[in-house]
């Protein structure tokens, strides 16, 4: 009964997504469906009703959480148009999947079938995934949502919560805090990276070519271990490369709003994508100017500080200090040498980024094709905005690194691969269209 409810709690996150896509961002307007952001639009209306809820004071209980569900149903029976594109979009996902070469089909499955009986044969234990993701989750679960009093508990506090939200959104339909079943998020992330990927790189045909930057992905060692492996797969890293992902595929299109609100949901996600959206705030203006009408332009403006200062304010309302910005900066630097504590950080990355058994080839082809393609991303603004962003959310990792009161050598230990998980898609995908195949999905400047 359980991978049953848990099932109906993963399509409630897509129905949420169709319903936001809809309403919010295409205003009513045919869209094909991208499953990959309807997850993380869906993602994004759960944290904001567990958010709303907790402004209001309002509890959730498994009764009310399927009622919720039950009355977002209803446009799809009552919205003639919605109903129509709904239909339409599915039969054109099974028609591309039939499309799709049958060898290839049949090498992934295998490979997600052995990953699926990884993933779902050992439940979480990894200390950030156990002891503060999914200890906030279940406190939300039992408290009925978000408070003044349980926002603070588990510590780090002053993350956002975007994933306890979501894994609370599924023990309530649940009606327990199963813990096996809410390994179903990161799994589904890890093939929404996958299927994103995929569009961008076999929209028009399969080929070699295509089929080897897919490969790259797929087979990346810390990429499917972050789902198989249960010291990693209760963590909330992986969302956030998905977020990232798809906020530079919406770039690279020239898609600025639906960028700016999967950075957003980022944000929401973890703090360290704090430097990306605001990186893309003061950016903007700059690296758009030519490529959309100021009237876009002022509307993504809007929503990028929207999401800053919404951001800002719960941390306010919550009362949740920053456990880098509430210290004594003099005291940091008089006591950590700025260029050896920086130098050790860069040398660290360098090391990490040498790991084939970490990346695989990943981040060697990122550096070489970097190098050979930099005239073409700088020629590129869509490109070189996208880089541009990924150079700040690195410059903000050693930043961290360095203001951080924790022992540096032991946090970069811990940390440097998840880190480095949240930018290796939209990374990897950059360097792709550099690579010759940004010519179909946008045009030069």
């Amino acid at each position: 009964m359980s991978i049953l409810l848990s099932a109906i709690a993963i399509f409630s996150i897509f129905q949420l997504g169709v319903l936001a896509q809809f309403y919010l961002i295409k205003r009513g307007k045919y869209f094909e469906f991208s499953l990959p952001a309807l997850f993380a639009l869906g993602l994004g209306a759960i944290t904001t009703l567990f958010y709303l809820a907790g402004l209001l004071e309002f509890y959730f209980s498994q009764a009310s959480v399927a009622i919720t569900i039950s009355i977002f149903s209803l446009p799809f029976f009552l919205d003639a148009r919605l109903k129509n594109i709904t239909k339409k979009n599915i039969k054109n996902y099974i028609n591309g999947f039939k499309k799709s070469p049958k060898l290839f089909l049949l090498l992934f499955s295998i490979f997600l079938a052995i990953l699926i009986m990884f993933a779902f044969s050992k439940t979480v234990w990894g200390y950030d995934a156990y002891e503060r993701w999914l200890a906030k989750a279940r406190t939300f679960w039992v408290d009925g949502g978000i408070t003044k009093e349980n926002a603070k508990i588990y510590g780090p506090s002053d993350d956002h919560n975007l994933w306890p939200f979501t894994a609370s959104w599924i023990y309530y339909i649940n009606g327990s805090s199963n813990e096996i079943w809410v390994r179903l998020v990161p799994l589904i992330a890890f093939l929404l990276i996958v299927f994103e990927f995929k569009k961008h790189t076999t929209n028009k045909s399969w080929n070699i070519k295509s089929y080897s930057w897919l490969s790259i992905l797929i087979f990346t060692p810390f990429l499917w271990q972050t789902v198989a492996q249960e010291n990693y797969s209760g963590n909330a890293d992986i969302l956030v490369s998905l977020f990232f992902l798809l906020s530079t595929g919406a770039i690279i299109k020239r898609e600025f709003l639906l960028a700016v609100v999967f950075l957003g949901l980022a944000s929401f996600t973890k703090n360290d994508a704090f430097p990306a959206l605001l990186g893309y705030l003061l950016l903007l203006p700059i690296a758009a100017r030519n490529l959309v009408g100021k009237s876009e332009l002022k509307l993504v403006f809007t929503v990028a500080l929207s999401f800053l200062l919404a951001n800002l304010s719960l941390k306010y309302y919550y009362n949740l200090d920053s456990r880098y910005l509430n210290q004594d900066f003099s005291q940091i630097i008089s006591q950590k040498p700025f260029l050896k504590y920086n130098k050790y950080s860069l040398h660290a990355f360098r090391e990490q980024f040498r790991q084939t058994y970490i990346w695989g080839l990943g981040w060697w082809v990122i550096f070489i094709f970097l190098v050979k393609r930099a005239t073409i991303i700088f020629k590129n603004k869509s490109l070189l905005f996208a880089i541009a962003l990924i150079g700040i959310q690195f410059m903000g990792y050693i930043t961290i690194y360095y203001i951080s009161k924790e022992d540096q050598a032991h946090q970069i230990t811990t940390s440097i691969s998840r880190v480095l998980l949240q930018i290796y898609p939209a990374t990897l995908l950059i360097i792709y269209y550099a690579n010759g195949n940004y010519k179909n999905e946008t045009r030069t400047s």
